[in-house]
């Protein structure tokens, strides 16, 4: 008996996008931060104020904005952390709690 080939990464990646919300990202805390630390991203610089979204093998996220002391830059009329875009190239695939999304829609 032979198997059905299943699709390749590339052209799974192509029709649809992995995000993961603030709120799955506060709820799954560890999790996320394994998947973030097994792809070479800190998740302790990662704002869980902000979604993270998988396009392909990339990973795109908000990261907060760094000093030179390391310490976080504070915008003060905001009272809130600044955070930068960033992206990490993704190894692992992102844990199965997140929604898939068609990047079409």
């Amino acid at each position: 008996m032979t198997s059905k080939p299943s699709p390749s990464k590339a052209t799974a990646s192509k029709a649809a996008s992995v995000v993961l919300s603030p709120h799955l990202m506060r709820r799954h805390r560890e999790q996320v931060a394994d998947w973030l630390h097994a792809n070479g991203v800190d998740p302790n610089l990662v704002s869980a104020d902000h979604p993270i979204q998988v396009k392909g093998d990339t990973i795109h996220y908000r990261a907060f904005d760094l000093d030179t002391d390391g310490k976080p830059v504070v915008d003060e009329d905001a009272g809130s952390a600044v955070t930068v875009a960033r992206t990490a190239r993704c190894d692992r695939p992102a844990p199965d709690l997140v929604r898939r999304v068609d990047e079409a829609g």
